[in-house]
């Protein structure tokens, strides 16, 4: 019987694991503002555009290769 709990929480364990390290490398909202700025060359004035609020948006979920 422990045996069969010990392979379910290995197995647990193994689909858990990947979620947690992608987790972990996530972008904050001020480090995805700033690489937008930096790769699309804005100003501070222009950070309320839709242009620069989708990049922010789309770096915040896929991380700043998506900008």
């Amino acid at each position: 019987m422990t045996g069969r709990i010990f392979a379910l929480f290995s197995i647990l364990g193994l689909l858990v694991a990947p979620s947690a390290a992608w987790s972990a490398q996530q972008w904050s909202r001020g480090q995805c503002i700033d690489a937008v700025h930096q790769k699309l060359g804005t100003r501070a004035a222009d950070a309320g555009t839709n242009t620069n609020k989708a990049a922010v948006m789309r770096c915040i979920k896929h991380g700043p290769d998506s900008i």
